[in-house]
This record gives structure tokens, C-alpha cells and sequence, in this order.
């Protein structure tokens, strides 16, 4: 009996798979009893789905036609993660079985808003997975659009939302204008206006981390959890159409589609939004959405001066992110927007420079009206110069240092003026690249100090001008250095020796160099030879540094580092002058070796140049001359 049992279920899974809808009806035509006992219990083991969600699923038409129609009870069954058939339909873009599904001759009450174990409903799932075609059957075939469209799942989105977040224009379209003439005949409700359908109850999860607009919640008497009854309607809202639409709009914004914004934001039928909207233009800003914030500022009354949850104004967020031309347009429309200040009082220099956009910093420097802002303090004391240090901006200190209207000597409410803020790193160990480059430009800057230091601090941190404060560390690029210097030193020795063009073995200059008249070949030998004697003086250099005493350690490695630079330019000299001398006749090699070669010597100066400027004298002919220099070493931070 078990065995007859189990045949009878490995049939109907088979014919459900392979949508043989004629197999099917006869399975159960046959003991009509306990075949359609089967067929309504029967469920995968995994995955909990029925006969329909796998004929469903697979776009069997005919089968979900028949199955559906002579077994409806299984159209709101759902599997393990809370899918109905629909769903699962919805969701792979099987149109004709959603198409069956939604002609039923007895479809279950409220099966078009069943909820998965998201919170979504067919409608959700399809304007998730992008299935248009499915969206606009499923709308055409909705008794109630208040109930949809305000139908959030549990994070909080409609569908009207997420076809928004998803900047689907079409989508958008299909959803904002599917009542539009109050038409009855798809069982819409006249009553319902176009603002009320582009409703929503949740707020875009923005990088504030707002979630929900709780506020509508009590304007929905239809449950999200699908516990309340089937007929639950929804109570009217048109009071607050204009404020529950403003997620839709966050979306659209977030989304930077200008075009899906005018859609939603033309259904607002008001000049001014909320105060809670307002936010709308300092997300825009923050985003650098800037045909969003132009077409928000001409359709809108809104407010420029309003600060958002962490004090800003739209204007300090453009300067926060870096747009630029976000900012040109809004101090183009409210020049005395440069004025602004945050609840911390912090102009909008305060934030380029703390948060290290140095393409803000720049334009601003070279403004007229710059002068208020450069030395202004916010609520800690701190000026422009202080917060760049603060979160070791180099590029913006040193933007900031090379202006003469930047006062230097200012002193936060601690006392310390940007030099002391820079020499309070507390780290003991290596100070990473950007906090020295940050101490250098302020040092060489000519910055002071407030107070005197301690003499063992200032000693410290003169010593650590490029080295670190760590004697394993500078014991290990002792050894790296050697290591190089030794490798130098015997392939410039050996080079000595294997002298390109060979030598005579006849004549009166037997053992001579065949070249040797060549002025090549005289730079070839005279920059070998000085690629030898400094590897070697660097070596021997270095066995100093073995002693073991730091300052000594220190001092070594320095000069060393200069030697040993000068020793790997002079041997890549000397090979390109020794190649190119052997390949003079080949005219067209010839001019591709010297390309190769002097463009290689000139990425080495520029990459091993920057390191031993003396970015840190006061001198202003050496501080012009390390300007650009300095500048590599930014990029390289």
C-alpha cells in the first residue's frame, strides 16, 4: 500500500516538473479521493513547495491552469520562506502562469497582498526582480491600490519604492499612472488620486541609518503581517499625502535619476514640502546630485539654511564630499551661504579641511571673500589649519600654509597651536606617511609653537624627520640597504670588466678597449665607476650603523639612502650608454633604447628625488624649490 502510495507521489512530482498537464488530470481523475488528498498535502522535503509552485515555477501554464481551477486551496499555500505560488511566478517572470493564475474562476480572497517571510507581495517580488511585464498584470488586476502601493514589506518598502530605489523609469511610470481618469474597470477606487497612490510608509535607510516612517503606520489598517483579515481596508490619508510621499522622493534622490525625481515630485501638488522633507536637498547634496538639487530648488520653497541631524547645512555637506560643483551652484544662488555655519560653528572650510578635500580647500583659498573663513574658530577653538592637522590632511595643510592669510600662530582652546597638534602623536612606534608629511608642511611652513618643548621631545622628533623612532625597524633597513648596496656593487664590478665592444687582440693596443674613443663609452665607464665607489662607500657606511647606537644608526641610514640613490641612477647611465653603443648602427633601436632608457632615469629622479629635499628649512628659495617635489610625495600618502 505504501509502495502504491509513493508511486502515485513520484508521478504527480513528475508530471508537475515536465508539465504534463494530461497525465495529471488523468492521475487525478483516478480515486479522485485519496488522489486529491495527495495532491493537496503533497510538499517537497526541502523546500516545503506545492505541485503549483512547481509547475509555477518551471512556466507550466496549462498544469497551473488545472491545478489552480480544480485545486485552489493550494493558490495560498506557501513554502518555507512564506512564497505562494504567485510569488514564486512573480518573481521568475513566468507571465503566462501569472497570467493563470490571476484569471482563476474562484481566486482566494486577498491572494494578490499575501506576504512572504519579507513582508513582500507578488507585486514586490516582481518589481525587485525587475519583471515588468509581470508588474503590469499584476496592476491591471488590483482590487484595491491603496492596499498595494501603501503595502510596505519589513524593510519598510512599497513597490512604488523599490521600483523608484531600482531607477526603473518605465517601472515608476507604469505604478504612478495606473489610476490616472479614475477608470473602474480594473476595480480601482475613483477616489483614489494620484498623489495618494505614490504613498509610502518608510524612509529611504540612508547613511544616517533612518529606517522607518513610523508615522504612517497608524493610517494603515491593513496589517503588513497579513494577520488581519482579508477585507481590511486602509483608512484615508489624503491629509498627509504630501508628507508620506517624501520616502519615494528620498529614493529618487538617493537614486540620482532626474527624470524618476520630476515623476514623483510632479505628483506633489504644493510649493513647500515639510519641514522633515527639507532633508531632501541635503541628501541631494550630499550625493552631488546636482540636477536634483536645481530642480528641487525651482519646484520647491525650500529651506538652504536648515541644519539635518548632525548639524549641517546642504551646502557644508557638498563641502564634506567634495562636490565641488555642488557647491559653485549653491553659493551662485545664496552667496551668503559661505557664511553658514554648522552646530559646531564650523564654516564651510571647517569641513572641507577636516575631512580632507583638498579640491575644496584649493577653490576656496583663491576666493576674495576666503579671508573670513581661513582663520575663523569653530566651538573647540579650532581653525581650518587645526582640523586638517588634527586628521593628517597633508595636501590640505600645506594648501593651507602656502596662503599668507592663514594666521599660523593661532591657538586652539587647549593652547596648541597646529605645529604642537602635529608633535602630540602620541605613537610610539613608525608614524605613518601622511602625520609626517603633515609635520613637514607645517615645519617648513615656518610654523611656531606655543609653548617650548621639552628638549628630549624636540630631539625625538627631529630625529624621526624621515626615519622612524624604532631601532628594529632601523635595523632592518640596514640590512635591506646592504643587501642592495652589496648586489650594486658587484654588477658594476663585474660590468668593469665585460666592457662593451669587447677588447683588441691585435695590433699596437692589444688588451685596449675597442671603443675607447667613443664618447658612449667613456660616460659608460665613468658613470660605472661611480656606481662602484659609492655602493662600496655605502656599504661600508652602513657596517657604522651595526654599532648599534640609534643617532649613529640614524645619521648612516640617511646618507647612505643619498649614496646609495646616486649609485642605481649612475648604473642605469651607464647601461643605457653601454646598449646604446653596441646598437649605433640599428638607427631605429638605437632611438627606442634611449627612450626606454631616459624615460626610466627620469621616473627614478622623480620618485627618489622627493625623498631628500629639505622639505622642512625654513628657507623660502629651498621651500619653492621642494613645492613640487613635495607634491609627489602627497600623491604617494
Amino acid at each position: 500500500m505504501e509502495t502504491g502510495r509513493n508511486d502515485l507521489k513520484f508521478q504527480l512530482f513528475e508530471a508537475a516538473r515536465n508539465g504534463d498537464s494530461e497525465k495529471f488530470a488523468t492521475i487525478a481523475t483516478q480515486n479522485q479521493n485519496q488522489t486529491q488528498t495527495t495532491i493537496l498535502s503533497l510538499r517537497t522535503i526541502h523546500r516545503n513547495d506545492t505541485l503549483l509552485h512547481i509547475a509555477a515555477v518551471f512556466g507550466h501554464q496549462r498544469l497551473t491552469e488545472f491545478i489552480a481551477n480544480q485545486f485552489p486551496d493550494l493558490v495560498n499555500c506557501k513554502n518555507f520562506i512564506g512564497d505562494t505560488p504567485l510569488h514564486v511566478a512573480a518573481r521568475v517572470g513566468k507571465t503566462s502562469v501569472v497570467t493563470s493564475l490571476l484569471n482563476m474562476k474562484k481566486p482566494p480572497a486577498c491572494y494578490l497582498l499575501t506576504t512572504n517571510d519579507d513582508g513582500n507581495t507578488p507585486l514586490h517580488e516582481a518589481v525587485i526582480h525587475n519583471q515588468g511585464a509581470v508588474v503590469k498584470l499584476l496592476l491591471r488586476k488590483i482590487q484595491d491600490l491603496k492596499n498595494v502601493l501603501l503595502n510596505v514589506n519589513k524593510k519598510g518598502k512599497s513597490p512604488l519604492y523599490l521600483a523608484v530605489e531600482s531607477r526603473n523609469i518605465m517601472m515608476v511610470n507604469q505604478i504612478l499612472n495606473i489610476n490616472t481618469g479614475g477608470n473602474n474597470q480594473n476595480g480601482t477606487d475613483a477616489r483614489i488620486n494620484t498623489n495618494e497612490s505614490v504613498l509610502h510608509a518608510a524612509i529611504l535607510e540612508t547613511i544616517t541609518g533612518m529606517y522607518y516612517l513610523n508615522t504612517l503606520l497608524k493610517y494603515l489598517t491593513c496589517d503588513m503581517m497579513a494577520e488581519k483579515s482579508a477585507n481590511a481596508s486602509c483608512s484615508s490619508i489624503a491629509d498627509e499625502d504630501v508628507e508620506t510621499t517624501q520616502s519615494v522622493l528620498h529614493a529618487a534622490v538617493a537614486g540620482k535619476n532626474i527624470e524618476i525625481l520630476r515623476m514623483v515630485a510632479e505628483k506633489v501638488q504644493v510649493q513647500e514640502l515639510p519641514d522633515n522633507n527639507n532633508h531632501l536637498l541635503h541628501l541631494a547634496a550630499s550625493r552631488g546630485f546636482l540636477d536634483g538639487v536645481n530642480y528641487l530648488l525651482a519646484k520647491f520653497s525650500m529651506d538652504v539654511f536648515r541644519h539635518d541631524e548632525d548639524g549641517f547645512c546642504p551646502i557644508h555637506l557638498a563641502s564634506k564630499y567634495g562636490h565641488l560643483q555642488m557647491m559653485k551652484v549653491l553659493l551662485d544662488r545664496y552667496p551668503d551661504a559661505r557664511e553658514f555655519l554648522s552646530r559646531q560653528h564650523q564654516n564651510i572650510l571647517h569641513v572641507a579641511a577636516e575631512t580632507g578635500k583638498d579640491n575644496i580647500v584649493v577653490y576656496i583659498l583663491k576666493t576674495k571673500w576666503a579671508q573670513f573663513l581661513v582663520n575663523e574658530k569653530d566651538k573647540n577653538g579650532y581653525t581650518p589649519l587645526h582640523l586638517a592637522t588634527k586628521n593628517w590632511h597633508p595636501k590640505v595643510v600645506s594648501a593651507l600654509t602656502w596662503d599668507d592669510r592663514v594666521d599660523l600662530k593661532l591657538v586652539n582652546q587647549e593652547g596648541l597651536t597646529a605645529l604642537e597638534m602635529a608633535e602630540n602623536y602620541k605613537d610610539e612606534k613608525m608614524a605613518p606617511f601622511n602625520v609626517r608629511l603633515t609635520w613637514i608642511a607645517l615645519r617648513s611652513a615656518g610654523t611656531p609653537r606655543a609653548h617650548i618643548k621639552d628638549p628630549k621631545t624636540v630631539k625625538r622628533l627631529e630625529a624621526a624627520k624621515y626615519e622612524p623612532y624604532s631601532m628594529d625597524y632601523c635595523k632592518s633597513r640596514v640590512n635591506t640597504l646592504l643587501l642592495v648596496s652589496a648586489l650594486v656593487a658587484t654588477v658594476t664590478f663585474a660590468a668593469g670588466f665585460t666592457m662593451p665592444g669587447g677588447y683588441n687582440s691585435s695590433g699596437s693596443h692589444v688588451g685596449m678597449a675597442s671603443m675607447l674613443h667613443k664618447t658612449k663609452f667613456r660616460l659608460f665607464v665613468i658613470c660605472d665607476s661611480i656606481a662602484v665607489y659609492s655602493s662600496i662607500i655605502v656599504t661600508v657606511w652602513l657596517m657604522w650603523a651595526q654599532l648599534g647606537d640609534l643617532n649613529l644608526m640614524l645619521n648612516a641610514l640617511r646618507k647612505a639612502q643619498r649614496l646609495l640613490g646616486l649609485s642605481l641612477v649612475m648604473m642605469s647611465l651607464a647601461f643605457l650608454a653601454g646598449v646604446d653603443l653596441v646598437v649605433t648602427e640599428s638607427h631605429a633601436l638605437s632611438i627606442v633604447i634611449l627612450v626606454m632608457g631616459i624615460a626610466s632615469l627620469i621616473m627614478l629622479l622623480a620618485i627618489y628625488v622627493p625623498l631628500f629635499l629639505p622639505y622642512t628649512s625654513k628657507s623660502m628659495v629651498l621651500r619653492y624649490i621642494s613645492y613640487y617635489p613635495f607634491k609627489v610625495l602627497m600623491l604617494a600618502s
